[in-house]
C-alpha cells in the first residue's frame, strides 16, 4: 500500500474511533489498541514485541502516525477533543518537550 493510501486509511479509522469511542480521545494507548483491533484483530493475540517488530506485515501504522493523526483530527474537529484535564496535560508536556529539544 502506498503511503498516501495508508495515511488516508489511518485517518478514516482514527476519526471513526474518536467519534464512536470517547475513551480514544484521551488515551493514545487505547486508541492504538483499537486501531490494531480494527485492522488486524489477530495481532492482539501475539506478543507485544512481535507486533511492534513486524507491524508492516500486520498492515499496522506506526504508533506515532496514529498519534499525529489523532492530533490533526482533534485540531480540525473541536467536538472530538480530549477532556479539558487531558488537553491541559498534553499542552504542559508539549512545552516541557520543546524546552528539552532546545537545550
Amino acid at each position: 500500500m502506498d503511503k498516501e493510501k495508508e495515511l488516508n486509511r489511518t485517518n478514516d479509522i482514527v476519526k471513526q474511533l474518536l467519534i464512536n469511542d470517547p475513551k480514544t480521545r484521551n488515551s493514545d494507548n487505547h486508541l492504538y489498541c483499537c486501531v490494531v483491533k480494527t485492522i488486524c484483530p489477530d495481532a492482539l493475540c501475539k506478543p507485544f514485541w512481535e507486533v511492534v517488530e513486524h507491524q508492516n506485515q500486520f498492515g499496522l501504522p506506526c504508533f506515532e502516525t496514529v498519534r499525529r493523526t489523532r492530533q490533526k483530527i482533534q485540531a480540525e474537529n473541536p467536538d472530538l477533543k480530549a477532556s479539558t484535564k487531558i488537553e491541559s496535560f498534553r499542552s504542559v508536556n508539549e512545552e516541557i518537550f520543546k524546552e528539552y529539544a532546545r537545550s
